[in-house]
């Protein structure tokens, strides 16, 4: 299981790597060389394996509004530029679409469970690489779900849950129906929310959830978020890694540790 999922992830890197058809550049200012002021009018231009360069956005709050892709592409934050949120969905089978180095924060404005980073219903290759997505306060969704995806790999990325508000923690990373692989990096969930005019504080949220699938986690840390406080009972912290599915779900760990997130305390 190891090696043929450590092979994938060298297939996904290899067709990633592929010289691009055309080079479009998305800059928060216009200007000589740049094609575009945000980054879904580039997606709808490019053509099946172009590659979009993002430049500059590297400010809070997200410089670039949400994207979503649906065919082959390659792209690349020059800078870390902040977006709220992306979804890659709907990929045919011969299809491979890689983003690298994007920092997401999801506004609490957002009020479904899909404004996140959301890949779904893919049968191609995704392959995500520096990708960096830290929730916000006041709402408690995941951070990053897969949802019916073939083949998705995660390389030296941070997921973190969103945290805090009146709810539990969100997930890190949650796989539903998915291959999935994550090398070299951190996922955790969000912490739990509480007030000392609660009774109970609101449990972590768990670092990754295997809802059916099969997940490969090569040297990468796991960790449950941290339980809320309360004045009567403190929330309990979340778990490090949950298979949900344990008859259809399977999860291979080779290196990294899983750690579960603390409890809280009571507020007398």
């Amino acid at each position: 299981m190891q090696t043929a999922m450590l092979a994938l992830c060298a297939l996904v890197g290899s067709a990633a790597s592929l010289v691009a058809q055309r080079t479009w550049v998305v800059d928060t200012q216009p200007g000589l060389g740049v094609d575009f002021t945000d980054i879904q009018p580039a997606v709808a231009a490019a053509a099946a394996g172009d590659r979009i360069e993002i430049r500059n956005g590297a400010t809070l709050p997200p410089s670039y509004a949400p994207f979503t892709v649906t065919k082959p592409l390659d792209l690349v934050a020059m800078h870390g530029a902040y977006v709220a949120y992306f979804r890659v969905e709907n990929l045919a089978a011969s299809g491979a679409v890689t983003v690298t180095g994007l920092r997401c924060r999801p506004s609490p404005t957002f009020q479904t469970q899909d404004q996140c980073v959301l890949i779904r219903n893919c049968a191609g290759t995704v392959l995500l690489r520096q990708l960096e997505v830290r929730g916000v306060p006041a709402d408690a969704f995941d951070s990053c779900i897969v949802r019916d995806a073939a083949v998705v790999a995660f390389q030296d990325c941070l997921l973190v849950g969103r945290s805090q508000g009146l709810f539990s923690g969100g997930a890190g990373l949650v796989v539903q129906r998915s291959g999935v692989s994550v090398v070299d990096s951190q996922i955790f969930g969000g912490n739990g929310g509480g007030s000392a005019s609660n009774a109970a504080g609101y449990e972590g949220g768990t670092g990754l959830m295997v809802q059916d699938g099969s997940v490969f986690v090569a040297d990468t840390d796991l960790g449950g978020g941290d339980g809320g406080y309360g004045w009567a009972f403190g929330g309990v912290g979340g778990n490090g890694v949950q298979v949900v599915a344990p008859s259809s779900g399977r999860l291979t760990i080779a290196g990294g540790q899983v750690v579960r997130g603390l409890g809280s305390y009571t507020v007398n």
